[in-house]
């Protein structure tokens, strides 16, 4: 597999994760307003069962090649999308 080939693979990984996502936030939607975050992001767990999923995640950040920081998010999907 050639890298043109292997970005258009990721790319559309990608694109189907956020879409996986995203149905799953409307499935939350479900719960109603009221809830404490904590509340919706268990559901959201639940929800994303058939992805990789981490909760508390924390990443090393760097700037000009030195790590200055740890930022720790609430979801981490599929090594890929955020969530905070």
């Amino acid at each position: 597999m050639n890298r043109i080939d292997r970005i258009r693979r990721i790319t559309n990984d990608s694109r189907r994760n956020n879409e996986t996502i995203l149905g799953c936030c409307f499935d939350v939607d479900e719960l109603g307003s009221g809830f404490l975050k904590k509340v919706y992001k268990n559901a959201l767990i639940v929800v994303l069962k058939r992805l990789q999923v981490k909760e508390e995640a924390p990443f090393d950040i760097y700037f000009r090649e030195q790590k200055i920081g740890q930022y720790v998010v609430d979801l981490l999907v599929e090594d890929q999308v955020l969530s905070n």
